[in-house]
């Protein structure tokens, strides 16, 4: 599952603004020339957060939480 602010980017297919959209969507609206660019396997971006050295957690992880009894 992806987090919620992880988003993908890619250009304008008009205009070649860079666009930003959420990670995971089908198509962007340019919010320059109104141009919707569908977003194919060809011009995918990694997501913000893996761009910026921080990767997504594996879909499968399993997160554990370890409490720690004081006396």
């Amino acid at each position: 599952m992806q987090s919620a602010d992880q988003v993908g980017q890619v250009k304008c297919g008009s205009c070649a603004v860079l666009l930003m959209y959420p990670y995971g969507a089908s198509s962007v609206r340019c919010s320059s020339c109104q141009f919707v660019t569908e977003i194919g396997e060809h011009n995918k971006r990694p997501p913000w957060s893996v761009q910026q050295g921080h990767p997504p957690p594996p879909a499968n992880a399993v997160h554990e939480i370890a409490y720690v009894r004081r006396a």
